[in-house]
């Protein structure tokens, strides 16, 4: 899944549970539910690419995959700054002092976007610093057998998402 669907996942689920502990791990779960969907986050053997340098060869991000991370977090701050100007998510916006003091009030938010990010921010991070270490808190072999199901049409798909996108953000506006 992109990560504006766990994103907003994430800040469903941080309204609905008061608890930033089981928020959290409702948001872990809640990404693992979502990853074993059928989607399209890419096509596979074009969101990376194998760079070869002193003799080692290293799995790095592409083109397409930089194209993806770029919109997905395009797509997730427009839709976040919307939330925010509607007093929705950032009840007293623009001032800078009541979001912090809400996310305070409120860690549930934030930490249920977190938990929900989790994989993906480690498995980033993997990618940017390949260890062995991190590959074993990843979970590395679950997380990928969750993702590599059939990779079905971009378009649909995209619409599939889109769909996921609004009724988490219409959950968290309604409840």
């Amino acid at each position: 899944m992109l990560d504006t669907v766990h994103v907003f996942a994430g800040l469903a689920i941080g309204r609905q549970i008061a608890n930033p502990i089981v928020a959290f791990i409702v948001g872990i779960i809640s990404h693992i539910i979502l990853d074993a969907i059928p989607h399209w986050d890419g096509d596979k053997g074009k969101k990376y690419e194998d760079r070869e340098k002193n003799g080692e060869c290293k799995r790095v991000l592409g083109r397409q995959g930089k194209q993806i991370i770029f919109w997905d977090i395009t797509v997730t701050s427009c839709i976040g700054l919307l939330l925010s100007v509607s007093g929705i998510l950032w009840p007293d916006f623009p001032d800078f002092p009541s979001l912090i003091a809400h996310l305070y009030t409120h860690p549930s938010l934030i930490v249920g976007v977190l938990g929900a990010l989790l994989w993906d921010i480690v498995y980033l991070a993997y990618l940017f610093y390949p260890s062995e270490w991190l590959k074993r808190f990843t979970l590395f072999s679950l997380h990928k057998k969750i993702q590599d199901n059939e990779t079905p049409k971009k378009i649909p798909s995209l619409l599939f998402q889109g769909v996921f996108v609004l009724f988490f953000v219409l959950s968290f506006i309604l409840w």
